[in-house]
């Protein structure tokens, strides 16, 4: 399941000299399949929220929060290169009661949807990329954001952030309060913090 998705998949990090802005662009969307979940056909619930990050193809990590129903499974990745260590971690538990109501809650208050068919396909090496993909009875979404800019060394942290927010609207197939979910989906993933510790060579 998780190399079928991550065919798709994938919002922070960019240099100079690696994208150019996103207006220059025609974003293009790429199509999902029908089948993603093999062998989870009667499951109520499936969400999948897949995150890359990286300043080239090669140079990237990434890490899976997926949720069946109650069980959570948990993959985080990354290379053997110059910057990285390689970590190719994975685990899974069942989440407690709490957590799945939280799920629920947030699922139901997101009001998300479709906006755009498709993954959007970063037009640069050095970007930053989210998907999300929801199977339940009250939702089917399949979509996903990312960002790519230009830097200027005096840039200011709010023009950054400013740039970066406007190319993840720009981008986003799906719409709603979707980061309300990736940040509680991103909770569950305790191991997460050490694991983005021990990922760089140099800090």
């Amino acid at each position: 399941m998780n190399k079928i998705i991550a065919i798709f998949i994938v919002t922070l990090f960019f240099r100079a000299g690696l994208c150019q802005a996103s207006s220059d662009y025609e974003i293009q969307y790429d199509p999902v399949g029908n089948n993603l979940f093999p062998g989870y056909d009667n499951a109520k619930l499936v969400v999948d929220y897949f995150y890359t990050e990286g300043i080239s193809n090669s140079e990237r990590y990434s890490y899976e929060i997926i949720v069946v129903d109650n069980m959570l499974m948990l993959s985080f990745r990354s290379p053997e290169t110059e910057d990285y260590y390689k970590i190719n971690f994975k685990t899974k538990r069942t989440l407690t009661k709490k957590q799945t109501a939280s799920l629920s809650s947030v699922l139901r208050r997101s009001r998300m949807k479709q906006i755009k068919d498709g993954m959007p396909r970063p037009y640069c090496s050095g970007n930053t990329r989210e998907v999300l993909i929801i199977r339940s009875k009250e939702l089917n979404i399949a979509g996903g954001l990312f960002y790519c800019g230009l830097f200027d060394s005096d840039d200011t942290k709010e023009s950054i952030q400013k740039q970066i927010q406007s190319e993840e609207k720009e981008t986003s197939s799906i719409g709603g309060n979707y980061r309300a979910v990736f940040d509680l989906l991103d909770s569950f993933f305790i191991e997460k913090k050490g694991l983005l510790k021990k990922v760089y060579r140099t800090q």
